[in-house]
């Protein structure tokens, strides 16, 4: 117990994510557009994250975002891809978005890799949009933990990504990328090679 309440105050007076003081093992999950086959839960095996684009010719186009994870379940004879909603507190998602304007990204997520015992997280970031897409405001940081239906509770997903809390930023940004950079420590999960 005091372990885990010197990680949350330390994490706090260093203005890092308690999710990251926990897991610092924890590896951010790196993406292009398309398919991306990675192993996001820890378990050696292949996932798949799909990552498309839906533009609209202007600057307001957008990415489109899913999990997969492959089941091969003997006890339900069960072999198929299995989608992976996110479960917020106002409904399910079985996609995320990413996107924004010209100026700054309003909405995007950083996915962090589980390991062993350790669940996979996602982070979502989004700021409002108030006076303008170039405006600075506070961004929600809302963190999320892969979780598994192992009872096979019935009109529950196999697996998903169970809301855990909501964070407001300590200060105001026009970019939700810079505020995953200088509040929480992560850098981007496009791939740039």
């Amino acid at each position: 117990m005091i372990r885990i309440l010197f990680i949350v105050v330390t994490a706090t007076l260093l203005n890092i994510s308690p999710i990251m003081a926990e897991s610092p093992a924890a590896k951010l999950v790196k993406l292009q557009n398309g398919v991306n086959s990675v192993d996001f839960t820890g378990d050696g095996i292949s996932d798949l994250i799909v990552m498309g684009r839906r533009d609209n010719f202007n600057a307001h186009g957008f990415d489109v975002v899913s999990f997969y994870i492959f089941t091969d379940d003997k006890e339900f004879s069960v072999k198929q891809w299995d989608i992976v909603p996110v479960m917020k507190k106002k409904g399910e998602r079985l996609e995320i978005t990413v996107g924004g304007g010209a100026d700054c990204i309003l909405h995007d997520f950083r996915l962090l890799a589980g390991s062993g015992k350790t669940a996979a997280s996602l982070i979502l970031a989004d700021r409002k949009l108030i006076n303008g897409y170039a405006e600075s405001e506070a961004v929600t940081f809302t963190y999320f933990s892969l979780e598994r239906n192992k009872e096979g509770i019935p009109g529950e997903p196999r697996y998903y990504f169970k809301q855990l809390r909501a964070v407001k930023s300590n200060a105001k940004y026009c970019d939700v990328g810079e505020a995953f950079q200088k509040e929480l420590g992560i850098d981007s999960y496009r791939r740039t090679e």
